[in-house]
């Protein structure tokens, strides 16, 4: 990213410490598992159901289900922490023949991603309050520049209702000015009163602009002083703001998460060496012609949060692994938030349901599903898969896979 401004550069090379640059190279690959038992621990009744998996049998249905729907597809399983697919784990293109050089889609092709990025953010929050003895019950008003006005109802709002998608947000756009908007400008009182869930991006944008000035105020008062001095320019603010947000997701998210190239992970194309042309990254196709020529991803790093991640299933799928087993929060809270859909869309109800998932649609189409001792992630690059849309062919090809 070229920074505009040089007194910006010189703001962001103080944070520049979050990252740990690795040399070191690692190819992911699949890996025969058990079968062995594990426990459910999902259900709202906080009783523990035992099932076994047959994971080549769940993998098999999860190709027949999207074979021959998508243009390109990757999958990863983790059960019982250990990682697995069906050959390359994927199906399709990541880049059609047409598309030279032409690569075929797998678990380790990297793609971005629509609204599944929301899960990773939803972590990223609730990890910054756990770590400093916050609760969802947290005001939001109290991590925005300090030359915003939040409403008098505004300040009532928390990030547990952020979340959740009930803040009542009354959304104008997603730039600065139009966020700055939202908040002095009022919310929606009665979809607050009656908890309302009303999804919309703007209540995961939102987070993009809280997060540094979190890590401000509850750990690095120099993070605070750079804010508050780039309030006066906006466009130093946003770039601070943007910068902050990568570094504590890399840092706080995908480090603990096991990733190799955790400090490499991004809003736009990036390989393990760094970031790379758009031109060279995964391709989107809305047609399943194979002589039609696909489009090239956006860059996100300015509207990071609701979207826009760019990471292969494999190392998606290891941080959700992650999360499940507390490596990034509590599995208190974590279970918290299963409950009650931060960061998920549904509960789905199974043969040990209540599944927890969340999806995705844009020119991207994703699912991921928390089983409880299993966790899968589904990716395509196409619109017209039925993917984002209907997690059962998922959670049939699980349940038909479990006794």
């Amino acid at each position: 990213m070229k920074i505009q401004h040089l007194k910006n550069l010189k703001l962001l090379m103080g944070l520049s410490c979050l990252l740990v640059l690795t040399a070191c190279q690692k190819d992911e690959s699949s890996s025969a598992i058990s079968t062995d038992p594990v426990s459910l621990d999902g259900r709202d009744n906080g009783a523990i159901a035992l099932y076994t998996l047959n994971v080549d049998k769940f993998a098999t249905g999860i190709e027949n289900a999207f074979n021959g729907k998508v243009s390109g597809l990757g999958y990863t399983i983790f059960h019982n922490n250990q990682v697995y697919y069906k050959g390359t784990g994927g199906l399709g293109w990541l880049r059609r023949p047409i598309d030279a050089p032409q690569r075929a889609h797998s678990a380790n092709q990297r793609q971005g991603l629509a609204s599944t990025s929301k899960y990773a953010t939803a972590i990223l929050v609730a990890k910054i309050l756990e770590r400093n003895g916050k609760t969802l019950d947290e005001k939001i008003y109290k991590y925005l520049p300090s030359n915003w006005n939040p409403d008098v109802n505004f300040k009532n709002l928390s990030f547990r209702q952020l979340l959740a998608h009930k803040a009542g947000l009354l959304k104008y756009g997603n730039k600065y000015a139009h966020m700055k908007k939202t908040v002095e400008g009022g919310i929606n009182n009665i979809q607050v009163a009656f908890g309302t869930r009303v999804y919309d991006n703007i209540n995961y944008f939102l987070p993009h602009y809280l997060v540094a000035y979190m890590i401000g105020k509850l750990e690095n008062p120099n993070v605070l002083s750079q804010l508050k001095n780039a309030e006066k320019d906006t466009n130093a603010l946003k770039e601070i703001l943007a910068y902050n947000f990568r570094a504590y997701m890399r840092a706080y998210v995908f480090k603990p998460s096991g990733l190799t190239y955790w400090e490499r992970v991004d809003f736009q194309p990036w390989d393990n060496y760094g970031p790379i042309p758009f031109t060279q990254g995964c391709k989107y196709y809305e047609t399943a012609n194979l002589n039609e020529k696909g489009s090239d991803p956006n860059q996100k790093f300015y509207e990071s949060g609701p979207g826009g991640l760019y990471i292969s299933a494999i190392e998606y799928a290891q941080m959700i692994n992650a999360t499940a087993n507390g490596k990034i929060i509590s599995k208190n809270l974590y279970s918290t938030m299963k409950k009650e859909l931060l960061g998920f869309d549904w509960a789905l109800s199974g043969k040990y349901g209540p599944y927890y998932a969340k999806n995705g649609s844009a020119r991207s189409e994703e699912m991921l599903i928390d089983f409880g001792g299993t966790q899968v992630i589904v990716v395509s690059n196409c619109p017209y898969s039925n993917l984002a849309e209907s997690p059962s062919l998922i959670t049939n090809a699980f349940d038909a896979a479990t006794n």
